[in-house]
C-alpha cells in the first residue's frame, strides 16, 4: 500500500488497529513520533468505492506536516501504475503518449513501452487532471504534449500524429473541446 511508503518517506512510528465488519475494514493508524501525537490517519477499504479519495481535515492549511502530506499526494498524482510481464511499474504522466481501451481492458502507451492498467478510462481521465490530456474518441485519452502535427480528415474527424510517429484519430464528437483546449 502506498501509505506505508510514506510513513517511511516521513521517518513517523506507526500503531494500527484493525476493526472489521462486514461490508468494510477500517484501519485506524496512529503516527507518532518521540515527541507528541501528530497525525491520525483513517483508511475504509469499501468495496463500493471506486477509486482512492484522501480528504485532510486540520486545524490551519500551513502546517509543515499537512503541507509535506499534501506534496506527498500531489507527487503520487503525477505518476499512473501499469503491468507489464507481471510486475507493476509506476509511469510518470509526462510520459505518457496516449491511453487505448480495448475489450474492457485499458493500456498506457509511452514512447518504449505499453502497459496494461486495471483503471477504466472514464476514472483515468479523472485523475488526469493537469490540463495536458484529452478525450479524443470513446476509446482513447491523448496527452496534448505528445502530439506533433494534426491533419483534419473525411467526416471532420481529425488525425493527430504524435511524436512518436503513431497517427490517432480524433472522432468529431470530442472535436470542439479539443478545439477548445488548444485554443483552434
Amino acid at each position: 500500500m502506498q501509505l506505508s511508503a510514506y510513513i517511511l518517506q516521513l521517518g513517523w512510528f506507526a500503531i494500527a488497529w484493525f476493526f472489521i465488519d462486514v461490508k468494510m475494514i477500517v484501519r485506524s493508524l496512529d503516527l507518532v513520533d518521540s515527541r507528541e501525537c501528530l497525525m491520525k490517519v483513517r483508511i475504509q477499504v469499501n468495496p463500493e468505492q471506486l477509486e482512492p479519495e484522501v480528504i485532510i481535515l486540520c486545524h490551519d492549511e500551513s502546517d509543515q506536516e499537512v503541507q509535506r502530506v499534501h506534496a506527498l499526494l500531489d507527487k503520487m498524482d503525477s505518476q499512473l501504475s501499469g503491468k507489464k510481464d507481471g510486475s507493476t511499474v509506476f509511469i510518470k504522466t509526462e510520459d505518457i503518449l496516449y491511453i487505448d481501451s480495448v475489450d474492457k481492458k485499458a493500456f498506457i502507451y509511452t514512447e518504449n513501452d505499453v502497459f496494461e492498467t486495471s483503471l477504466r478510462l472514464y476514472m483515468l481521465e479523472e485523475r488526469l487532471t493537469s490540463g495536458t490530456f484529452f478525450r479524443a474518441s470513446k476509446n482513447t485519452i491523448i496527452n496534448l504534449n505528445k502530439i506533433e502535427s494534426l491533419k483534419p480528415e473525411f467526416g471532420g474527424r481529425m488525425e493527430a500524429t504524435l511524436i512518436s510517429g503513431e497517427r490517432l484519430m480524433i472522432s468529431r464528437q470530442y472535436l470542439p473541446h479539443f478545439k477548445s483546449k488548444i485554443e483552434m
